[in-house]
């Protein structure tokens, strides 16, 4: 069991969610999923008061909005305005997947028919609290980035298990990559995928999706090619609507990723020239396959079917 400290309070437009308040503890253990909060404080009701997209809080009242913008599908854009910005906002993975699953309840939008699909690594613990807090089956989208020649740490896109590949086309045509370096690239990715979903879904076929409403999740997204590959297998997948939960994200990066899908959750949406995932979190680490497997097995792995 650990006890997670709630720095800053989570608030968003609540249909009567009990939150944590402000410098209070809750017990949260991650593995059984089970909370104790030790002090609760009843989030009134911020519905009264928006407009009828449900964007425009009374002055002073609403903390969490949502943006409309441009783009193919329009996907609104739902944020938790105290966190823009902000750095250290959620205390590990566990948090930031509670706030994300209040954020989704809370918003008012239907869910009905929903799936979560959580991208490994660290998508996972964030995954199983949205997950947990919406009562949806859960399952992985297993998607990597195409590794730059020399620079593992970089990459020029991403591949979805069925092997669809999202592109950076402008940084391509930076590194100016020969055909035969990308097929090795896309080879190497091919082959990883297969091993994580062995791994970690047990090869087990893939979950139907067709007029399902599909959440994805990582534990942030910072390029979004990952993203955007993963929104193209659930869209391939004939899924209904394709909903992208984050705990944070670059503004740049969301407003690329908006006119793909219906709707995307990001509690801290931030504005700064340099970003990095981690400065979202007051603990942060890397997780490995070994972590990964730990945390599907205590969960009792991904819980959605073939044809669920």
């Amino acid at each position: 069991m650990r006890y997670l400290h709630i720095e800053d309070q989570v608030v968003c437009r609540s249909l009567g969610e009990e939150m944590p308040c402000r410098g209070q503890k809750y017990m949260y253990d991650p593995i059984s999923e089970q909370g104790s909060i030790s002090y609760k404080r009843k989030v009134s009701q911020m519905n009264k008061g928006l407009n009828e997209q449900g964007d425009q809080p009374q002055p002073g009242r609403g903390l969490c909005g949502t943006i409309q913008g441009g783009g193919k599908m329009n996907g609104k854009i739902h944020e938790l305005r105290e966190y823009r910005n902000q750095r250290h906002v959620f205390a590990d993975r566990v948090d930031a997947g509670y706030t994300l699953g209040l954020m989704l309840k809370s918003s008012g939008d239907s869910l009905n028919g929903g799936i979560v699909l959580a991208i490994p690594s660290g998508g996972v613990p964030v995954g199983i609290q949205v997950k947990s807090v919406l009562n949806l089956p859960f399952d992985l989208m297993v998607v990597r980035k195409l590794q730059i020649p020399g620079n593992p740490e970089a990459g020029f896109g991403a591949m979805a298990l069925d092997g669809t590949v999202f592109y950076n086309e402008r940084l391509l045509a930076e590194l100016r990559l020969s055909q035969a370096q990308i097929d090795t690239a896309k080879s190497r990715v091919s082959a990883e995928l297969e091993k994580r979903n062995s791994l970690f879904r047990g090869g087990r076929p893939f979950p139907d999706l067709t007029g399902k409403r599909v959440v994805l999740v990582d534990d942030g997204v910072a390029s979004g090619f990952t993203m955007l590959a993963s929104i193209a297998m659930a869209k391939k997948a004939k899924a209904l609507e394709t909903i992208v939960a984050v705990p944070t994200a670059p503004e740049h990066t969301i407003h690329h990723i908006q006119s793909e899908v219906d709707a995307i959750y990001c509690a801290n949406i931030r504005t700064a020239p340099y970003f990095a995932v981690a400065e979202a979190y007051r603990e942060w680490y890397d997780l490995n396959e070994e972590e990964v497997i730990h945390i599907l097995k205590k969960n009792q792995r991904p819980t959605a079917g073939p044809g669920s």
